[in-house]
């Protein structure tokens, strides 16, 4: 978990409002409760949610690190976007724990 973790702090660290921001910062907390939380159903679901979230607002992401005042690279935007489609291809977060 630790690439997406780096790379959604880094881009939260920048984006501080919209929707993207709102997704980073959502995604961060589901990480952290991840970590710190036995896993349950509802909390997979949440986590899903906001993975599918992140990767429907790809184009606006991608967007925003096009922005040279944006502080956010393409490097962290394709971080962001594999570890978002590799979560969703392996059917959900059962992929962070291997």
């Amino acid at each position: 978990m630790s690439p997406l973790k780096n790379a959604v702090n880094k881009a939260k660290e920048t984006v501080a409002s919209g929707i993207i921001g709102l997704l980073l910062g959502y995604l961060s907390d589901a990480i952290l409760l991840l970590e710190r939380q036995p896993r349950s159903e509802l909390s997979d679901s949440i986590f899903d949610t906001i993975v599918y979230g992140i990767l429907r607002f790809e184009p606006m992401l991608r967007d925003l690190a096009k922005q040279s005042d944006s502080g956010i690279d393409d490097k962290i935007v394709d971080e962001i976007i594999e570890a978002c489609l590799a979560i969703k291809h392996a059917g959900g977060i059962e992929l962070l724990e291997t």
